[in-house]
């Protein structure tokens, strides 16, 4: 076969995957693409590495997965959200891995709806994440930030706080300010996206450095987990 032919296969192959719509997860889970992925992400690929990565015990929640541009996503300016037993994710994706890595955060916050009480009912994963909040507002308050203590101890999202850390900081600065506190800039944005983006880290991260700086965190998603 000539190397031609071979280039005309492969594209022709590619263009069928590309314009696929419907795809299965763990055998169970409806995958729809409401709108194209770029060429450069192969759902089949990130649909096969979420299914090794999360543990099959903990997806009972989810229903349904949408991938394509929902004005909840862009009003909110987020990536993908979780409401009603469906993951509603963009296709504006710029690789496998960040797409994997969006899938699994999703999962996280559909954990919460059997998990919540285990999670958070003793309160320990406050106090540790409240406890780390109180560090970061002294280290910008040092950096010459006005920062309000009220919005800043309050463990509930708000989008007041959101924009001020991504926009108002900016991501790069607070990842360098924060390194040793909290295991990514986004996790200081509400107790439950702590939560989150622990059980992203301890599945597809840094799990030795979870550990390292977030012990509560790790130890409740590690007994989650090992259920």
């Amino acid at each position: 076969m000539s190397e031609a032919m071979r280039n005309t296969i492969c594209e022709r192959a590619t263009k069928v995957l590309n314009e696929r719509k419907e795809y299965q997860l763990f055998g169970s889970i409806y995958v729809y693409v409401k709108d194209p992925l770029p060429q450069c992400v192969n759902l089949t690929s990130v649909l096969q590495q979420v299914e090794d990565i999360i543990p099959h015990h903990l997806t009972d929640e989810v229903d349904t997965i949408y991938v394509g541009e929902f004005p909840e996503l862009v009003s909110r300016e987020v990536k993908a959200v979780f409401k009603d037993a469906t993951i509603y994710i963009t296709n504006q994706q710029d690789s496998d891995e960040e797409m994997i890595d969006d899938i699994i955060h999703e999962f996280a916050h559909s954990i919460e709806v059997f998990a919540g009480m285990e999670i958070y009912s003793d309160g320990f994963l406050e106090r540790e994440f409240v406890q780390k909040r109180k560090k970061v507002l002294d280290i910008l308050y040092k950096e010459g930030y006005n920062v309000s203590v009220v919005n800043f101890l309050d463990t509930e999202y708000s989008r007041e706080l959101d924009y001020f850390l991504y926009k108002g900081i900016g991501y790069d600065k607070l990842s360098l300010l924060t390194l040793d506190i909290f295991p990514t800039p986004y996790s200081i944005t509400s107790l439950r996206e702590y939560f989150a983006v622990g059980f992203e880290e301890y599945l597809y991260g840094d799990r030795k450095q979870l550990g390292i700086v977030s012990p509560t965190l790790y130890g409740k998603i590690e007994a989650i987990i090992n259920v």
